[in-house]
């Protein structure tokens, strides 16, 4: 079972972040830099298409 640590700092950066991506298949460039910063208590939904 899990518990929640309480005593754990608080931190001053983002919960979630992502510099500059890039991936491909092939010649194809599917994922070509994106910049996210997500604050802690924020809800980020995503979507994209398959």
């Amino acid at each position: 079972m899990h518990t929640l640590d309480t005593t754990a700092p608080i931190t001053a950066g983002p919960a979630i972040a992502v510099q500059d991506p890039r991936e491909s298949y092939g010649d194809t460039a599917v994922l070509d830099g994106i910049d996210i910063a997500v604050p802690e208590g924020t809800v980020l939904i995503v979507l994209l298409l398959n």
